[in-house]
């Protein structure tokens, strides 16, 4: 299973990294660390223009606030276009009801709140086939 992991936080990144390993030994992730290197990834542009767009992640594990460009607007772009059906795990530090609500709205699978714990990450994989 290819990930891709938008996270700019090293501690929670490699949270996250735990647990989708201990998910399966299948888990190819790649990590960016910013919404605009996200979008580059997954539009293959920019420093991914070189990537084969047939190499799509079949899950993001997408955190809200970054820099550059949020997760919200990278959602948006994301649903708007031919990436719609790749599933989306959200990780955030915020509890405010916008965020759930328009996360939710945009299409996420997950919506799982910071500090991250393995348990709730390996759930949400498991809710959605991955684990």
């Amino acid at each position: 299973m290819r990930v891709l992991l938008v996270e700019d936080d090293a501690a929670e990144a490699e949270a996250v990294l735990r647990a989708l390993r201990a998910s399966g030994p299948a888990v190819e992730v790649h990590r960016v660390g910013d919404g605009e290197e996200a979008l580059d990834y997954l539009f293959c542009s920019g420093r991914h223009a070189a990537r084969d767009p047939a190499e799509q992640p079949a899950l993001v594990v997408l955190d809200i606030r970054l820099p550059k460009v949020d997760g919200i607007e990278l959602l948006r772009r994301m649903k708007g276009s031919h990436l719609k059906g790749i599933r989306v795990v959200v990780t955030a530090s915020s509890r405010e009801e916008r965020d759930v609500l328009e996360s939710y709205r945009l299409g996420v699978d997950a919506y799982l709140l910071k500090p991250l714990a393995r348990e709730a990450v390996h759930d949400a994989l498991a809710k959605l086939g991955f684990a």
